[in-house]
């Protein structure tokens, strides 16, 4: 019987710990969503990439698409770019340290206890 138990323990021990990497990865995509100049963007590898491009193509205006497919004016590539690359190493790098505080909690009540951190925009 107390085997039993130990396996219905890590069982809802992995069930909370996946549920609060899950909250973690929404509050996340929350986090990297910022707005500019009307448009709404969510901060991830396409868009950095796509502010880079632009960027060395030698374009100091550009007109992208938005997260909900409008297209919005950049006036400033450079400055989104940066702007937006200093966002994403922040929140990434916060992030990473809520998954390994996450990691390192030994039992299902230290999960449940678990807080993130006030959200920073």
């Amino acid at each position: 019987m107390k085997e039993l138990e130990t396996v219905f323990d890590k069982s809802k021990y992995n069930a909370v710990q996946r549920n609060q990497i899950n909250l973690l990865k929404e509050l996340i995509n929350e986090k990297l969503t910022i707005g500019h100049l009307g448009g709404l963007f969510s901060i991830n590898s396409e868009l950095l990439l796509q502010l880079d491009l632009l960027e060395r193509s030698g374009y100091d205006i550009a007109v992208i698409q938005d997260m909900n497919g409008i297209p919005t004016q950049i006036n400033n590539v450079s400055e989104f770019k940066a702007q937006c690359m200093e966002k994403y190493a922040q929140e990434m790098n916060q992030a990473l340290a809520e998954v390994n505080r996450i990691r390192s909690a030994r039992t299902v009540q230290e999960l449940v206890d678990y807080d993130f951190p006030e959200q920073s925009n």
